[in-house]
């Protein structure tokens, strides 16, 4: 179910959209959990959630905290730029653990690379790059922002790569932190 502009601007509308439709899976950004919880911090319904994904901005630990003070709901950390389709990867958030994006979904790969686009080992700051099928093409009508960031990968067969920009460390072979 998706919500239309004025149930989206207005916390007590959305609350009472979730509760008609018995919504028990909600995605949602961190700003936008922040700002409803500024509204309606005492509804029940967070407490029928089952799932909450939260993604597109970083997911600190307070707001961790908070989220689970109202909900026994499972979290999901929710990774990935538009550039590759938005949802790269995803890790389930489980009390006493660092919050990473975690593993890959289906048809994604991330590397960590150093500046020379050469593999990190485990352990090692880099920047992450995401190869697969939700790799985009490129940008629409402006081509000249391609260069640098939508590259070919020396490594995995000539496949098309997207460089986030974003600094991580891999410290395991299924999690990274976002530096």
């Amino acid at each position: 179910m998706l919500c239309n502009e004025e149930e989206r601007g207005d916390a007590h509308l959305l609350q009472e959209l979730i509760k008609k439709h018995r919504v028990e899976v909600l995605q949602i950004t961190p700003s936008r959990f922040k700002w409803w919880m500024a509204q309606v911090s005492q509804s029940e319904v967070w407490k029928a959630l089952s799932i909450v994904m939260i993604g597109a901005e970083p997911l600190t630990m307070d707001l961790l905290e908070r989220l689970r003070s109202v909900t026994n709901a499972r979290i999901f950390n929710l990774y990935g730029p538009t550039e590759t389709t938005v949802w790269t990867s995803v890790c389930e958030v489980t009390s006493g653990e660092n919050i990473t994006i975690g593993k890959p979904i289906s048809g994604a790969a991330m590397v960590v690379l150093n500046p020379a686009l050469q593999l990190q080992p485990t352990g090692v700051i880099g920047e992450i790059c995401i190869l697969g099928a939700g790799v985009g093409r490129g940008y629409l009508r402006h081509p000249e922002w391609d260069h640098g960031v939508f590259i070919t990968s020396s490594f995995n067969a000539g496949e098309r790569m997207y460089r986030t920009g974003d600094t991580v460390n891999l410290y395991t072979q299924a999690a990274a932190i976002i530096r």
